[in-house]
């Protein structure tokens, strides 16, 4: 099936669309309960998982004006992205999350990816491209950044407003004093860049009514469950390249794609190497 990309203002691509995917969710969930992750059942490991997760959220979101909800049993559906200054087409997907959790009664969760390296580069709509400059952080996971002082933050923002000009409306210039305020408010708490960007972020969604709920990828990391399930990958890591592969070379070949990177490049094998697919 082609798609064709939206070309006018407000227009969206959403595949599947929202009524179709409570049945996807509720077969996904039946499949899902009737497999063993090792000697595990996925039921015992999910459970297992959902416990520590929830453990960790309130934690990470102490004093940042963010709402708890405990992870029970019900359906959980998830996004996730670096924690960035978003555009629209990232919080879209939060879009799409929060309507599924009103819609459906769902848990809603939005992985933040801090173990990815930094990109700290704001887009902003000026006239002149010549007058946009990034930070150069070098090849570090975003978790081990030290967020700005307030000095530097304030002068950033400052920055911003003005190279931006009157090229963002008076309707979004009113935003970015939210998100200005929101920022200085969660600076105090944030332990590293990644949860000040993306805890300053949550704060000013808190305007569009969403409800979700934030997890560092940090965090999974450090559960059990997520350890077992590593370890398993790295026991038989050649097997699992192999199956990897092959799956998504038959993926590609289904629907015809020839680029080698779409949807994810092949992990490299070798007489005694293997590739897998974890950042260390």
């Amino acid at each position: 099936m082609k798609y064709s990309l939206p070309k006018e203002n407000k227009e969206i691509l959403l595949v599947p669309s929202l009524d179709k995917m409570k049945p996807l969710a509720e077969s996904n969930r039946r499949l899902l309960n009737r497999i063993k992750i090792g000697k595990i059942p996925f039921l015992e490991l999910r459970a297992n998982l959902r416990k520590q997760i929830f453990k960790a959220c309130p934690r990470l979101r102490s004093g940042k004006g963010l709402s708890s909800t405990p992870i029970g049993e019900g359906v959980v559906i998830a996004t996730g992205h670096q924690p960035t200054i978003y555009h629209p087409g990232i919080l879209f997907k939060e879009m799409v999350l929060n309507a599924l959790m009103k819609r459906e009664g769902w848990l809603g969760l939005n992985l933040v990816v801090d173990s990815d390296v930094a990109k700290p580069d704001v887009l902003i709509p000026v006239e002149n491209r010549k007058d946009l400059s990034s930070t150069q952080i070098g090849d570090l996971a975003i978790e081990e950044i030290s967020p700005p002082d307030r000095n530097e933050l304030n002068q950033k923002l400052a920055w911003i407003r003005e190279k931006a000009g009157t090229s963002l409306g008076k309707e979004n210039l009113e935003a970015f004093s939210i998100y200005a305020s929101a920022a200085n408010k969660v600076l105090p708490s944030s332990k590293n860049l990644a949860e000040f960007i993306a805890f300053s972020r949550r704060l000013f969604e808190e305007r569009l009514g969403f409800d979700h709920q934030e997890v560092f990828l940090s965090s999974v990391c450090q559960s059990s469950a997520f350890i077992y399930f590593f370890s398993l990958i790295l026991a038989s890591c050649r097997r699992f390249a192999l199956s990897y592969n092959r799956i998504l070379d038959e993926y590609r070949r289904e629907r015809k794609i020839k680029h080698p990177l779409v949807p994810f490049p092949n992990l490299k094998v070798s007489n005694n190497i293997v590739e897998l697919p974890f950042w260390i």
